[in-house]
């Protein structure tokens, strides 16, 4: 069994496209991390595994190879305490003698299908392209950092980032900053001393404040932030306002979560600063889109051109709009393959074997919602030549 990574990563996918036997099995099916819904999840698979069994059966594979085939994804279904711990999406291949099990962050439609392949177009989506950010939620009483990607966040250990503005100033042994001048002259030349500090109260909140957010942002390198990933802060204006003043971090977000951050939860503050990242997030397939409105490079954007480029090799970037998918009962192979939009039993997927073969020769594949892509067609490419 393939342990379940928290994100799939673009060797996954690689791995899992270069995988060809006779008989394959691919399933996916949307879970529920919590509620009474949880208990309907593995019913929900097991009924998957009995239309797999059922297409195997219709391709002539004996019971018990079937048996001997299934019984490691049968063994899921009965597994309580993998359904303990649900996503919003699961997706099973079995093929190759090797089980693959992810669990995905967000919902996917269920589907059972056999082939001589696994299908992996519906898990493009989800690939994880170390494309990370993170998130410093500043206040006096309060400091959080949180990385994130497309789908989670994790709150990070803050290291040697002070957890609050009076932890920062804990250890200070800063004297009481009075200086005397002269201020009046006493007798026979004498001059009286008159002490101030540093101006009023306020003056030294002022001083006090800086001293925490210099030890806030000399913190950051040592907690594992990346200075090359945008950084977006939390916080009040004014701190937020100072921090970007003072900090040496290589990449802060141009806008920042407003507002007391002590008040919202890890997953709100993902959810806001998103917006805020998407240019970074979205730099790759942005790239190829750009290139292919520009024409730039050589292109192809209907589907018979796209499939002969990658089956040929000559692909470099792949666009794939995002859950849409081409069935056919014709060999895949073949680029002028027609397809249709309703699976039957013994189809392939003409997105999925664009996937692979551009894959499969070292390209690189992007999903993107239906309404980005540049063209009509579920697919445009990059060439190579």
């Amino acid at each position: 069994v393939v342990p379940v990574p928290d994100l799939i990563s673009d060797a996954d996918l690689r791995a899992l496209a270069a995988i060809e036997s006779p008989h394959c099995v691919s399933l996916y099916l949307p879970t529920h991390p919590a509620g009474p819904a949880v208990a309907e999840d593995p019913i929900h698979f097991k009924n998957l595994v009995t239309t797999a069994r059922r297409e195997l059966e219709q391709r002539g594979l004996r019971s018990t190879d079937i048996a001997e085939l299934l019984a490691p994804v049968e063994a899921i279904g009965g597994d309580t305490a993998f359904w303990a711990h649900s996503d919003e999406g699961l997706a099973v291949f079995v093929g190759a003698g090797r089980l693959w099990r992810f669990r995905l962050p967000e919902a996917v439609e269920d589907a059972t299908v056999v082939a001589d392949r696994l299908w992996i177009a519906p898990l493009l989506p989800f690939v994880d392209r170390g494309d990370r950010f993170h998130v410093l939620a500043l206040s006096e009483n309060h400091v959080r950092l949180l990385r994130g990607t497309r789908f989670r966040v994790t709150d990070l250990d803050l290291g040697a980032i002070p957890a609050s503005s009076s932890e920062a100033l804990a250890f200070d042994d800063r004297e009481s900053q009075l200086h005397s001048h002269g201020a009046s002259r006493v007798g026979a030349g004498e001059v009286s001393a008159a002490f101030h500090g540093q101006g009023v109260a306020r003056d030294y909140d002022d001083v006090d404040e800086e001293r925490f957010l210099r030890a806030v942002d000399r913190g950051l390198a040592g907690a594992g932030v990346d200075a090359s990933a945008p950084l977006v802060l939390a916080g009040v204006e004014r701190i937020v306002a100072r921090f970007r003043g003072l900090s040496r971090h290589g990449d802060l977000a141009e806008s920042s979560i407003g507002g007391n951050p002590d008040r919202r939860s890890s997953e709100e503050l993902h959810e806001l600063a998103l917006p805020l990242v998407t240019a970074h997030l979205d730099a790759g397939w942005v790239h190829v889109r750009d290139t292919l409105a520009s024409a730039s490079a050589p292109t192809a954007d209907t589907v018979a051109e796209v499939l002969e480029a990658a089956q040929s090799g000559r692909v470099a970037e792949l666009l794939v709009a995002a859950r849409t998918h081409l069935w056919t009962s014709q060999d895949p192979d073949r680029p002028d393959a027609d397809g249709r939009a309703e699976r039957r039993a013994g189809d392939h997927d003409l997105v999925d074997v664009a996937i692979r073969s551009t894959l499969g020769h070292g390209g690189a594949c992007f999903a993107v919602d239906v309404t980005e892509m540049p063209t009509d067609a579920p697919l445009a490419a990059v060439l190579r030549y």
